[in-house]
């Protein structure tokens, strides 16, 4: 077959199955407020409030057929963050210091998402054209997906390690550095934001 196709895919990375479309929201929607926190407080729970978030990426691509090899050709990607509502629970959701250190998740999430958006920019940029050659439309497909997906693994990885990080130093938001957290997330954001936009 001569000629490029166009399709399209979407996958899901730090979450397991696919929420329901009324209980999840984008991160960069908004700040999280008590109607975020849909889902029961386990019994077992230690803490007061647990947010849960996902990161979801849909890319399109391009293929060719020659001489009986596939070569699929990755067209762009997109990822976005997403507050899972039905998962996430609240015990005090009208308090505010508990909803500011909560918000701190959702912004590392958000974090996790602009910096993925940035090391797949660069890596489509760098090589002139993201390629798999292969005998088969799937098979190409499939290494092209398992690329993107090792590169989102290392990005979930980063994000639990900095949810940990940051309920660890701030002793989950009552300790004195959750004003220093909440100071570096923004800044952090402000910065990954101003080098998106300067790429485009």
């Amino acid at each position: 077959m001569l000629g490029w196709m166009l399709m399209q895919a979407t996958c899901l990375a730090l979450a397991a199955g696919v929420a329901a479309a009324e209980s999840v929201r984008k991160v960069d929607a908004g700040p999280l407020t008590a109607a975020d926190f849909r889902g029961e407080v386990p019994a077992d729970a230690r803490g007061d409030a647990n947010t849960k978030t996902q990161l979801q990426f849909t890319y399109r691509y391009e293929y060719q057929v020659v001489g009986g090899r596939t070569t699929v050709t990755m067209a762009s990607v997109m990822v976005d963050a997403y507050v899972l509502q039905e998962e996430s629970w609240n015990r005090l959701p009208g308090n505010t210091s508990l909803l500011d250190h909560e918000q701190g998740h959702a912004d590392i999430a958000w974090i996790q998402c602009l910096k993925a958006r940035l090391a797949i920019r660069e890596k489509m940029q760098r090589r002139r054209g993201w390629s798999v050659t292969a005998t088969s439309l799937d098979e190409a497909v499939a290494a092209l997906d398992a690329e993107l997906s090792e590169i989102m693994e290392a990005f979930q990885h980063e994000g639990q390690e900095a949810d940990a990080a940051y309920d660890r130093d701030t002793q989950h938001g009552l300790g004195p550095r959750q004003g220093e957290w909440r100071r570096v997330h923004a800044a952090t954001i402000e910065e990954l934001e101003a080098k998106l936009a300067a790429r485009r």
